[in-house]
């Protein structure tokens, strides 16, 4: 939002907006943006030439030093003592007893007390929360890059966020937003997906990390397959894989097998898995593949009697909820 309403992208105001985001600095970013649009200003004293870089505005930790050095007569060591008591959420007698220091001290050289007051003004706004100026330009070239990808190669952009597990939200937000752009979002497939997400050609392939319950060990057997050849049909899956029956039930929630086998219910499916995961020669037999294939899988609500691809909004959420924590074929508020 500053970007657009400064309208002066070069990479050095990036590093200074960067670095004028701070809970305590709304005044002065509303400041900085008319002096971009040309609202005449100058820097508040001659002495305090070194904010002539940022509209004379302080925007960086480096210059609240600075300014205790050439305002107060504070050695280096004290202004260093004053700017990290500033950057941190300090207790309020401390700031207190700075400031007390700060008006003595540029009292004592003679300073103007509004200059005195202004300057004090801008140091305060780092209270809690700022940057040095090399910690903002790493930050800047990093925003700098995430923007440039997200613009020109979105799908590849956001499905690198998702795999990377990284940002503040959760994939069904960036997956959201992907939406948003016009990207289509494809659910895991046993032929095309890998570990993580990928993008391509606008749009983005969800990758089996995304599946809850599905084994890592029966992840790395589909990829290692896939080096031989695709899978051809279910039983070839089957055969190859050699998976129990908790994956393939994980698998086939997810819609993994709609492409493999897309004339097959869920239920068929079900069936068809259990069938061979309790053949007296599978090795991942287990009590708990009993339990599950004795029940009354006919009954089991979760087993739809329609391919997964004609299977209806309502019971395809259902499914992408249970498999992934959150729906892909549609967003939750949409039917209402």
């Amino acid at each position: 939002q500053l970007l657009a309403k400064a309208g002066v992208v070069d990479f050095e105001h990036v590093v200074i907006y960067s670095s004028i985001i701070r809970p305590a600095a709304n005044r002065f970013t509303h400041m900085m943006l008319e002096r971009i649009h040309g609202k005449p200003w100058k820097v508040k004293h001659p002495d305090l030439d070194f904010l002539k870089e940022s509209y004379g505005i302080m925007v960086y930790e480096e210059q609240v030093s600075l300014a205790a050095k050439v305002m107060a007569g504070m050695g280096y060591a004290e202004a260093e003592s004053l700017r990290k008591t500033m950057s941190r959420d300090s207790m309020q007698y401390l700031i207190k007893n700075w400031e007390k220091k700060f008006f003595q001290g540029a009292k004592k050289r003679c300073y103007e007390d509004g200059v005195i007051k202004d300057v004090w003004g801008m140091i305060r706004s780092f209270v809690g929360y700022s940057f040095c100026k090399p910690h903002s330009a790493s930050f800047a070239m990093l925003s700098f890059t995430c923007a440039y990808l997200k613009a020109h190669f979105p799908a590849e952009f956001l499905a690198a966020v998702i795999s990377n597990q990284g940002g503040f939200y959760s994939p069904f937000a960036y997956l959201s937003e992907a939406r948003r752009f016009g990207i289509q979002i494809l659910s895991p497939d046993v032929n095309r997906s890998w570990m993580e997400y990928r993008g391509r050609e606008n749009k983005i392939r969800m990758g089996f990390m995304s599946i809850r319950n599905l084994q890592e060990k029966t992840i790395k057997e589909i990829l290692d397959e896939r080096k031989v050849g695709y899978f051809t049909s279910l039983d070839d899956f089957f055969m190859r894989v050699n998976p129990n029956l908790s994956d393939v039930m994980a698998l086939t929630n997810a819609g993994c097998f709609a492409a493999l086998a897309p004339e097959l219910s869920h239920q068929e499916i079900a069936y068809r898995a259990a069938w061979y995961c309790l053949g007296e020669n599978n090795e991942n037999n287990t009590d708990a593949t009993l339990s599950m294939a004795n029940g009354d899988m006919g009954q089991n609500a979760m087993f739809h009697q329609a391919p997964y691809g004609k299977l209806s909004k309502k019971d395809r959420c259902q499914l992408e909820i249970e498999s992934f924590g959150f729906p892909i074929s549609e967003h939750p508020l949409e039917p209402y």
